[in-house]
């Protein structure tokens, strides 16, 4: 039997991350069955084994458009302090107000990816976004607190740690807590206006 053409097997494999989005969302990693993912698309577990390894490259598949996205927008601001050699006093460890909305706007485009991540932490995949996650965060706190470091590190990494798991743990309950990009605004702003002004205190006692 001849192949299918290559467009079609291009929307198969859609079609399959597709399905596996909601059945990670609603089931759990664990409970999550390919037999549904692929009866939803109409298709046997053999086809699914021609796009995807396994089960984990399937849920690795399903998360990282949307987790590389957002690793990008976080890092293309620690890029921007980076080259202007000055912190920003108007930004806050996850970025200032233009790169948060970027940023809020892209998880609440995808929030059945955002229920796979809080409900599935202990995942590899998960932990390796997570940590990521938290290395960007702590690289920018590390060059608003210290921009003039260079191979001597001063830096305080309790006060490093501790700032980048509580940006997290903010982001992660606004997510967690806020059902609408909307109900998550007025949060997003304060949990900035908090940071501004903590952020700002701290970096005036280095000098």
């Amino acid at each position: 039997m001849s192949r299918r053409p290559q467009v079609d097997s291009r929307d198969t494999r859609r079609r399959l991350i597709a399905s596996a989005e909601e059945e990670f969302a609603q089931q759990g990693y664990e409970k999550a069955s390919l037999r549904r993912i692929c009866l939803r698309v109409g298709v046997t577990t053999g086809a699914l084994y021609f796009f995807f390894n396994n089960k984990e490259d399937l849920f690795k598949h399903v998360l990282q458009p949307v987790t590389r996205q957002a690793i990008k927008i976080l890092d293309e601001y620690r890029e921007r302090i980076e080259e202007e050699g000055v912190r920003n006093e108007l930004g806050s460890p996850m970025g200032d107000a233009e790169t948060l909305s970027e940023f809020f706007d892209l998880m609440y485009a995808h929030r059945h990816v955002v229920t796979i991540i809080l409900n599935n932490e202990e995942n590899p995949s998960v932990i390796a976004f997570l940590e990521a996650f938290k290395n960007v965060i702590s690289a920018t706190i590390r060059l608003i607190l210290y921009p003039d470091s260079t191979l001597v590190e001063p830096y305080d990494e309790f006060i490093i740690d501790w700032l980048a798991q509580t940006e997290m743990t903010t982001i992660t309950d606004i997510l967690r807590n806020d059902k609408t990009r909307k109900e998550a605004e007025k949060h997003v702003a304060s949990a900035l206006v908090f940071t501004q002004g903590g952020l700002k205190a701290l970096a005036n006692e280095q000098f």
